[in-house]
């Protein structure tokens, strides 16, 4: 019987419920869920349930999959959110599964690198730099002048793992009528060295 692997399905637009249908209607396609904190509703839709960590802790989770895949070797990888892009794509390249790429996952994770190679292909992006602490912040705000986007450079919820954050500038003239001589902006950091934008308008 084929064994679909199913990676951290939360966020995606295909609902464990739906994977369930479409696994009987198939007659003999067996479903392994592989997430965090799986609920007791989950466990009975699934044939097996292997428990990982949050999808920020990779390497530990790579590592709990890559040892059941070597034991069972799953005919296919179900992956459908950011949450198991990075993970799904490591597992498809060792065991020979279709899958992205890696390094078309890791683009597609990285704000910053993907802006990179879009520019390199010639595709226009608003101007973007990369700030690693506060004081880059307050110097590319004086360069670029306001206003800014602040973004993270890595759209999976690493919070204090990645503190290293991107810059966006917003188009010309968007705040043409809402006097942004009267924004006051701090740049500020906090004990787990993240560090965001803040704004007060000065009457």
């Amino acid at each position: 019987m084929p064994t679909l692997l199913v990676l951290y399905p939360a966020y995606g637009t295909v609902s464990c419920a739906r994977l369930a249908r479409y696994a009987e209607e198939l007659n003999g396609l067996r479903l392994v869920l592989a997430d965090e904190e799986p609920t007791a509703t989950e466990e009975e839709m699934f044939d097996e349930v292997v428990e990982l960590p949050p999808p920020q802790r990779l390497a530990e989770a790579y590592q709990i999959l890559r040892r059941w895949c070597d034991k069972r070797h799953p005919d296919g990888i179900f992956l459908q959110s950011e949450r198991g892009l990075l993970l799904g794509s490591l597992l498809a390249q060792e065991f020979d599964l279709r899958g992205p790429g890696v390094e078309a996952a890791h683009l597609c994770s990285n704000k910053y690198l993907q802006r990179v190679v879009l520019s390199r292909a010639g595709i226009s992006n608003p101007l973007f730099a990369l700030a690693e602490n506060a004081a880059d912040v307050r110097r590319l705000a004086s360069d670029f002048g306001f206003p800014l986007v602040l973004k993270k450079t890595l759209t999976l919820p690493w919070h204090g793992y990645v503190p290293a954050s991107l810059i966006l500038l917003t188009p010309p003239g968007w705040l043409a009528s809402r006097r942004p001589e009267r924004w006051r902006w701090t740049a500020t950091q906090n004990a787990s060295s993240l560090w965001s934008l803040s704004c007060r308008v000065i009457s």
